[in-house]
């Protein structure tokens, strides 16, 4: 097992870039949220919002790339959320040990 300081200050760093990540995130899913609901409510062919999208109950069209952006999003925020917690649990029992 690697020194228990470096072990800490790398669980740390991993804890504060997921943590960054995450929020980030969560940041451009809730503005994806907000501004897709002004979006066409039925597809609009000329600028290319044929991709139908769930907001707030709604059904708006966004472009593909759009939805690209969404998915990709929602994945990292899949992806970071756990990573989070486990450096957060890793933290804390590193903390407990010394």
């Amino acid at each position: 097992m690697p020194n228990g300081s470096v072990f800490k200050k790398v669980i740390q760093i991993a804890l504060g870039v997921t943590t960054l990540v995450g929020i980030t995130a969560m940041a451009a899913f809730a503005y994806f949220e907000t501004t897709f609901f002004y979006y066409p409510k039925r597809p609009d062919f000329r600028s290319g919002s044929i991709v139908p999208y769930q907001v707030k109950g709604f059904t708006v069209y966004i472009t593909e790339w759009q939805n690209e952006i969404v998915h990709t999003v929602m994945w990292i925020l899949w992806i970071a959320i756990p990573l989070m917690l486990i450096c957060l649990v890793l933290s804390r029992l590193s903390k407990a040990k010394v």
